[in-house]
């Protein structure tokens, strides 16, 4: 857990030093990643509905 607090860090870190001379870099950098994390949201919200809306073929309850 340490280890992944220390490399989380280091990227806020350079991001910031990035950020002060490459802005628009940074800025597209950012929402690409916003827009891959919206993506899997909507897909994994939509897998669920999905597996929820169709009944199991022979109609048996999981233990």
């Amino acid at each position: 857990m340490f280890v992944l607090q220390t490399v989380i860090e280091f990227t806020i870190a350079i991001l910031l030093i990035l950020g002060l001379f490459k802005e628009d870099k940074v800025v597209a950098f950012e929402d690409k990643v916003i827009a891959i994390i919206k993506h899997k949201i909507r897909v994994r919200k939509a897998a669920t509905v999905y597996r929820n809306a169709v009944p199991h073929q022979d109609h048996r309850n999981c233990a």
